[in-house]
């Protein structure tokens, strides 16, 4: 029968047994035309609708069901005014629960709850679509906007989401998610007893009005949708220039919002061979502050184009069986960088960047002879120009931190 496709049976035994939580993933749901409350079976999904819920109601009215509530959600998606919007959710909620009641000839009043403008639907259409335009942006203008809102707080967000980089992701939305968004709900709850169980047995069975965010249901606990969790921006870096020159290495981007980051970075190489007078030495990091650029860094953040001011600290031990250069102390470095993160895989960017300062620090120079190493001068450097190159390899980490891939 449709019927099952819409139900969730939860077996309750009575015998001591606490009921526990069911996950709901399906819906009974209806889909309007835009500015409309009139059922219209073209519109995508609906076609089903009547027959499903007829389907639903039939069983109900068996003597050994009964019916415990019925509840009739409606929405719609946030183009116009919070006051015509709260009205229109409540005419597709109402029309609803007309057929309902008509059908039950009148023994069935439904409870009607109009959701207004769905941003806490929006927000989970946006979360699990990759390719929507300044996701990372408009994705937390959506979250603020799901949150409870005063009318003047609400219409400033939704102004600022409509023009965000030109209106492309509110255009993105319009025509893409805005869709979904209106519609109307049934949730059923009835219970029957299941002879050929237990006697003493009751199935709880459900029929959810699911909105895009995620719910759970739980028996004799109120139904309310899972908070939706931001997505978050991260990465790790390996410099390839620095592992093809056996220094080992290492680093971590945070994304910090508003297309800035900040990337911490350290190296550490100790070989040596007295033998042969061969050293190297060396460890030391820096930390850059990041700013990123470009409809790439829009679309997707850690991608594309970036400029950064960076600080560096190091020291070293290099001889290669000839005259050696030891920095025993920190030398120090700071200058800007350009860069650009080229995505190569749904989780990996190769990053290009090359950064121009000024290096300082203090310096021996020494030669091996006779078994020891002997001092030749101290000398103190200071060197303006490329102070810092890199070809890394970054492993995207976070959620909602993925390249599109074809």
């Amino acid at each position: 029968m449709r019927f099952r496709h819409i139900l969730f049976v939860v077996i309750i035994l009575l015998c001591g047994i606490k009921a526990v939580g069911q996950e709901i993933s399906d819906s009974l749901r209806i889909h309007f035309q835009q500015s409309k409350s009139l059922f219209n079976e073209s519109v995508a999904g609906n076609s089903q609708f009547y027959g499903s819920l007829a389907d639903l109601l039939e069983m109900a009215k068996r003597k050994d069901v009964e019916i415990v509530s019925i509840t009739v959600y409606g929405a719609a998606s946030p183009e116009g005014g919070i006051g015509y919007n709260k009205g229109l959710s409540k005419r597709r909620a109402d029309r609803i629960a007309s057929y309902i009641a008509e059908v039950g000839g009148g023994r069935i009043s439904p409870e009607v709850i109009a959701v207004g403008r769905d941003w806490k639907g929006l927000l989970a259409l946006a979360v699990a679509d990759s390719e929507l335009p300044s996701r990372e942006a408009a994705l937390d203008l959506l979250c603020r906007l799901a949150t409870p809102n005063d009318k003047e707080s609400e219409d400033r967000m939704f102004a600022q989401l409509k023009a965000l980089d030109g209106g492309k992701p509110y255009r993105y939305m319009y025509n893409r998610l805005f869709p979904e968004l209106r519609k109307a709900g049934v949730k059923v709850v009835a219970v029957y007893r299941v002879d050929d169980l237990v006697s003493d047995s009751r199935a709880l069975l459900e029929a959810a009005f699911v909105e895009p965010a995620e719910i759970r249901i739980s028996i004799g606990v109120d139904v309310m949708p899972e908070a939706q969790k931001k997505p978050w921006y991260a990465g790790i870096r390996t410099n390839m220039l620095y592992d093809a020159l056996l220094v080992p290495n290492g680093g971590l981007e945070i994304y910090l919002g508003k297309n800035w980051s900040i990337d911490a970075y350290w190296m550490y190489a100790w070989w040596k061979s007295d033998r042969v007078h061969n050293y190297w030495r060396t460890y030391g990091g820096d930390v850059e502050l990041r700013k990123w650029l470009g409809s790439a860094a829009k679309r997707k953040p850690l991608t594309g184009h970036h400029i950064g001011a960076y600080a560096q600290i190091v020291t070293y031990d290099f001889e290669l069986g000839g005259r050696g250069y030891l920095a025993d102390r920190w030398s120090y470095a700071a200058g800007v960088s350009y860069g650009y993160s080229l995505p190569v895989a749904k989780r990996l960017n190769i990053d290009f960047s090359i950064g121009l300062g000024y290096m300082g620090g203090e310096y021996k120079e020494y030669l091996p002879q006779d078994g020891h190493y002997v001092w030749q001068s101290t000398k103190r450097r200071h060197w303006i120009g490329p102070t810092k190159a890199e070809i890394s390899l970054v492993w995207l980490i976070g959620r909602g931190n993925t390249n599109k891939t074809k």
